[in-house]
């Protein structure tokens, strides 16, 4: 079958997508490689430990909105996170992938789902050329992004999240064989590489090890799991910092990082020992700048912003009218507010430049804003805008 141009390809997405070739597990599978893939990181989170921060600084001093545009995003319960690869910005949309020009907003392109099938499940996730979506409790999806036909697919009998890309393996929590189970997939072939018990939630890549919080009976514990084996490595529970659903969690090589509603700590990645604990520090939304070593989040019941290091020592808090999601680009830290983008300076929490969208919904799914040279992005509900320099 030749390559399919846009016209013939956006008139059978939904086809291409619903009998997608599905490949058989085989024991022909790749070694799994390091966590950090050595290709560019796509998405907000910016790399498989979620620590919403890179080098890029964005707009910086001063900011506003380039362009923006509406993109039906069917519930608040549906992923809405971005990616980048190019000039397209991936964005998840009820049953569809859409690209969108970052310079413009214009549509691109879009692949769509059949009708049979729910909204996606998770957040476009790309290595390299492929992205992996989970499309309505079905399937897990390795499309190309270059001919956006399917490489294979991977059925599940259940809702499909927690969804980690690391290196050339795939994790994910969805209901298989009568349980909740989370799996471990090759990137290239769809086959799997090992099956762990338990329902997963917020999930990080530490060093070789997969950190999640993964619900008990009653509460919450960290578990963090051998990349390449699956083997269960140690498990951790609270009592001075509770998990909640909504809990930040964060990877680093040599470090890992969650906090929660009342507090925060800072663990040893080999063991789970608390070797900090981050008095003063609450908030779902999380970002850790692995070369300053200072850790930012979002408490948006409260309206606070709060900046600490690693060792504890408190740096500053800002106030203010707040949403989940942070990201710190270079110098400048981007926080979600209810109707746009509060940027604020890293190093002391000085106010840079706020926008507000023109356009409001009643649907107030915010992501965590993706950052590049000098533009950062940015969806509220409905609307997803980008922020440049005047």
């Amino acid at each position: 079958m030749p390559p399919l141009d846009r016209r013939h390809f956006l008139g059978t997405a939904a086809l291409s997508l619903a009998g997608g070739v599905t490949l058989q597990a085989t024991p022909n599978r790749s070694s799994p490689e390091p966590a950090l893939p050595s290709s560019e990181w796509h998405h907000p989170q910016r790399d498989p430990g979620n620590t919403a921060s890179t080098t890029d600084p964005g707009p910086q001093l001063e900011g506003e909105i380039c362009w923006e545009t509406t993109v039906r995003s069917g519930s608040s319960e549906n992923f809405a996170g971005f990616a980048r690869l190019g000039d397209a910005l991936l964005v998840s949309a009820d049953r569809k992938l859409i690209a969108l020009d970052t310079d413009t907003g214009d549509r691109l392109w879009d692949i769509t789902a059949s009708e049979r099938m729910h909204g996606l499940e998770s957040s476009p996730r790309v290595r390299d050329t492929t992205v992996f979506l989970a499309f309505g409790g079905i399937y897990v999806y390795a499309i190309s992004l270059e001919t956006r036909r399917p490489r294979w697919r991977y059925r599940t009998n259940g809702s499909i999240h927690a969804m980690t890309l690391a290196g050339n393996t795939l994790c994910f929590n969805s209901y298989v064989d009568g349980a909740h189970r989370t799996i471990a997939l090759d990137t290239e072939t769809g086959s799997e590489r090992w099956r762990s018990p338990g329902d997963w939630y917020e999930t990080a890549v530490s060093d070789n090890l997969v950190v999640t919080k993964r619900r008990q009976t009653d509460d919450f514990e960290l578990v963090a799991i051998d990349l390449e084996r699956g083997t269960e490595e140690w498990t951790r529970q609270f009592d001075d910092v509770p998990l909640p659903s909504g809990t930040g969690l964060v990877g680093l090589e040599d470090a890992i990082v969650v906090t929660g509603p009342h507090g925060g700590a800072v663990l040893e990645p080999a063991t789970g020992d608390v070797r900090t604990t981050l008095e003063g520090v609450s908030g779902w939304s999380l970002a850790v700048d692995p070369d300053t070593e200072r850790v930012y989040t979002v408490d948006s019941p409260n309206g606070v912003v709060h900046c600490v290091d690693l060792d504890g020592s408190s740096r500053w808090s800002v106030e203010a009218d707040l949403e989940s999601g942070i990201t710190v680009g270079g110098d400048t830290v981007y926080v979600a507010t209810p109707d746009g983008l509060l940027a604020v300076d890293a190093l002391d929490g000085d106010r840079r430049f706020a926008v507000s969208s023109v356009r409001r919904s009643n649907n107030w799914t915010t992501t965590t804003p993706l950052v590049d040279a000098e533009s950062v992005y940015h969806r509220i509900g409905d609307t997803v805008y980008g922020v440049c320099r005047p």
